[in-house]
């Protein structure tokens, strides 16, 4: 490992590299902010408890990478905020890992009063936090307070979707401004040109066994599920009797692998359909997800990556609840694409009809357009935060 030198003649930018290993979403997300975080600034990067496969995986350069306790690394950030606030060198910021932030303090795996210290100390060092490509709540007992402090310290406070800046109002916070989810900075073929449905083999099935209650309130598991399958029952049926395509079910977070079972032990004695064993990774999804013309999830990113890879993303949720996806296919004029777990069966084909007959050529030319305006306006904030 290389030593650390302070370049006083660019920015410096300290990250934490901890986050749930086994979700793709989260892993390409992180690498794409931090691809973009290099461009202005050097990189500090704490890999402590990170496995050497994901690592790897995020494009690390050997001089960015450090390995060191949540304490010590507390530390390095303070003193660094302090050593140039005091020498009148390049500003110093601390990037917030992106992804959908709720829950209690538990979640935190922290203590109310220290983290509140820390994030005060840091601050007061000169240090300034930025909060990248994030949907937030709900918030819960004490970590709504501490969210609401914490958005007072931070220099660069942002969420992808309206919803989550209602919220953020809600409960006090108000200096939150737009930036897109960071997905949209993809670029492929396909994020240009759209293929056409009859070009593609199978219609994916990706779905996590329940989704979090975006106001704390939770259905019952199984109810959720009887909802959930009772679309995707007509889902299958017209994949298979109208479209005359092969079902393909896969997961590209660990944790679904046992939905993925379910649901092909589900159709596979009475449809064609494939099970991926393995979990969808950053080196075959662009194998996988050009494969299929439609792809039917309650995975945001499970949508956002098979769209890249030239789909159409179907969200399967129940909207109320699940904002951090219905937020953001409302916010582009692409809520068509949500297919709700409480309409009625009937509605699911009417709405297929619809979506393939009808509303193809606007729905790619939306696609198109968001792709280009939230690459560029994800980018210019990135740097203007950055470089002043």
């Amino acid at each position: 490992m290389k030593k650390m030198i302070d370049s006083p003649s660019k920015a410096l930018a300290f990250y934490s590299a901890i986050t749930q290993f086994d979700n793709l979403g989260d892993l390409l997300i992180n690498k794409i902010l931090i691809s973009e975080v290099r461009n202005y600034a050097r990189l500090v990067v704490n890999v402590n408890g990170v496995p050497e496969w994901y690592r790897q995986e995020l494009g690390l350069l050997p001089e960015e990478i450090i390995e060191e306790s949540r304490s010590k690394f507390r530390v390095r950030i303070i003193l660094a905020g302090i050593r140039r606030l005091s020498g009148f060198k390049k500003n110093t910021f601390v990037i917030i890992n992106p992804g959908h932030s709720y829950g209690d303090m538990k979640v935190l795996g922290g203590v109310f009063f220290r983290i509140l210290i820390n994030s005060t100390l840091i601050y007061l060092s000169g240090v300034r936090r930025c909060r990248f490509g994030c949907s937030i709540g709900p918030f819960w007992g004490r970590r709504e307070s501490l969210e609401r402090w914490q958005s007072r310290l931070t220099y660069f406070n942002s969420v992808r979707d309206s919803s989550s800046k209602s919220y953020a109002e809600s409960i006090g916070i108000q200096n939150t401004v737009y930036f897109p989810d960071l997905a949209w900075l993809m670029e492929t073929r396909y994020t240009r040109e759209r293929p056409s449905i009859e070009s593609r083999e199978f219609v994916i099935l990706s779905f996590r066994d329940s989704t979090p209650g975006f106001l704390g309130q939770h259905l019952d598991a199984q109810e959720y599920q009887n909802l959930l399958f009772s679309k995707i029952d007509r889902i299958v049926e017209y994949a298979s009797n109208v479209l005359s395509k092969k079902i393909l079910v896969c997961h590209q977070v660990e944790r679904d692998e046992s939905m993925s079972k379910l649901i092909y032990e589900r159709y596979k004695s009475t449809h064609k359909v494939d099970l991926l064993d393995s979990r969808v990774t950053a080196r075959d999804m662009e194998k996988v997800y050009s494969s299929s013309c439609l792809a039917f999830s309650n995975r945001l990113h499970v949508l956002m990556f098979s769209m890249a890879f030239g789909s159409l993303p179907v969200a399967v949720i129940d909207s109320k609840r699940h904002t951090k996806i219905s937020g953001i296919f409302i916010d582009y004029s692409m809520e068509s694409l949500i297919l709700d777990i409480h309409d009625k069966d009937t509605f699911v084909r009417q709405r297929l009809d619809d979506l393939l007959q009808r509303q193809m050529p606007s729905l790619n030319e939306i696609i198109v357009d968001s792709y280009q305006k939230n690459s560029a306006i994800a980018k210019s904030l990135i740097q203007k935060t950055i470089l002043g």
